[in-house]
Order: structure tokens, then sequence, then C-alpha cells
């Protein structure tokens, strides 16, 4: 079975994906007794009309972190420097919050992740594997 990246590149049809972050949960780490948040994204690679491919993962806020800075370099780079203004902001990281758990601030949050996610899915130039297998 292939991957995402190979069924994209196979379709006839022009794709779109419709990525969403739908909800936060919250994690009980065992061994260092905190609980952190991750966020439920779930992806749906469409080719017009029809649902092609399905797929979800629970991330935390430093893994969308992460993967921005390789879209960043690999839009900086002499491949794709049109592309490199285009990319869309990350939410950014709060420097201070008396509780990262409050039920608001993540809410908050999530739109953010959500519509950042929406708009680098939004143009397929972006569906690079660092996006596509997130």
């Amino acid at each position: 079975e292939g991957s995402v990246v190979d069924l994209v590149s196979n379709l006839k049809e022009p794709p779109f994906l419709e990525p969403g972050i739908s909800h936060v949960v919250l994690v009980q780490e065992q061994q260092r007794r905190r609980v952190h948040a991750e966020f439920k994204l779930d992806v749906r690679l469409m080719s017009p009309g029809t649902e092609v491919f399905r797929w979800g993962a629970r991330k935390r806020y430093q893994n969308f972190a992460e993967m921005h800075v390789r879209v960043l370099q690999v839009f900086a780079s002499l491949r794709y420097p049109s592309l490199f203004p285009h990319v869309p902001q990350l939410p950014p990281k709060a420097p201070f919050v008396p509780n990262p758990l409050d039920p608001n601030f993540l809410e908050d949050r999530r739109k953010g992740l959500d519509a950042y996610l929406s708009q680098l899915c939004r143009n397929s130039a972006f569906w690079i594997p660092e996006v596509l297998l997130f």
C-alpha cells in the first residue's frame, strides 16, 4: 500500500485536501506526572465528488511548530523562492500563559491551528511530503 504522497501524484483529477482539527485531548503523561494537550487532526484527500483517502492523528503544538520550520526551510530554498512569502503564519507560541490547559486558551489555539492548516492545504504547491505525511 502506498503513501498519501503516492496517492496524490497518481490522481487524474486535481485533488484537494480538507484538513480540520476537531477537538483537544488532554493526555496524562505517566512518567512525568504531567498533563499536556494534543489536537485531533482529521484530513480528507478529495478528488472532485469523491473521498479518496482519510487519515487522522493527534499532534501537540510542538509538532506543528516543527513541521512549520521544515516547510519554511523547503520554501526558503532556491527551489521555491516565489512561494516563500505565501507560507502561512503559524499561530505564535504564547510566551506566558498562567494555565496552558485553560479550555478557552486551548480552543483559541485549536482555531488558530485549524486556520493555519486550512490555509496551508488550500494551495497544492504546499503539498510537500513534510505536510502530507504530518
